[in-house]
């Protein structure tokens, strides 16, 4: 069981600090515009499953994974209130078992940057694992930006990412680890970096390449 889960669990007795109250604007954007389409999708780190339920209502195939059984609690009455009956599930993103792939959308808003460096492997085989040859994946990081020291009136990614220093996790990617950790097996199609102060809120969107196969 992972050791954080107090954590987690924690964070949800409230509203926790990442949740903005309705889905991701940069999902809604490529939904509503066409680049995303109707298909089967999963969210890794759905939190109260906000990005789920809006796939849902617009006609996607959704699940959710949170290994927060109190976020995965409040995501299913939520999706009860809007009518909507996607798949939520309580489990680990970097040890997952209780999920079947193959999907055409992954989606994490803000996961794998939380996660301590030795567990963000097992994210990325559970990346792999999920999607197939053409299935798109939207990440939403945080980088760190490496001519900016954490400073007192930075914004409040900075001193969230310094908390989960604080606990042996992350908080923000390095600069170049989404590259390293995915460009051999994706393209990366688009990327869109924010400065709301002086850090880097990135959207990465991506499309898994052509599965070769080795024949011996």
């Amino acid at each position: 069981m992972n050791r954080w889960l107090w954590l987690w669990n924690l964070a949800y007795l409230g509203r926790a600090p990442w949740d903005i109250g309705g889905p991701r604007p940069e999902l809604v954007r490529l939904v509503e515009g066409g680049e995303l389409k109707r298909c089967r999708a999963i969210d890794l780190g759905c939190g109260i499953g906000e990005n789920v339920i809006y796939l849902a209502r617009q006609g996607f195939d959704a699940s959710g994974v949170d290994i927060s059984s109190r976020a995965i609690a409040k995501a299913r009455h939520k999706a009860q209130a809007a009518g909507v009956s996607p798949t939520f599930v309580v489990d680990d993103v970097t040890n997952l078992t209780g999920v079947e792939g193959p999907f055409d959308l992954v989606v994490d808003n803000g996961c794998i940057h939380s996660l301590a460096e030795r567990s963000r492997e097992g994210y990325v085989r559970t990346v792999l694992r999920l999607a197939r040859s053409d299935s798109r994946y939207l990440l939403r990081c945080f980088l760190r930006d490496p001519e900016q020291p954490l400073g007192l009136f930075q914004p409040i990614q900075l001193w969230v990412a310094a908390f989960f220093d604080l606990f042996g996790l992350r908080g923000m990617m390095e600069p170049g680890e989404v590259e390293r950790r995915f460009s051999e097996q994706f393209e990366i199609e688009c990327l869109e970096p924010m400065r709301p102060g002086l850090s880097i809120d990135a959207v990465y969107l991506m499309r898994r390449k052509e599965e070769r196969i080795v024949k011996g």
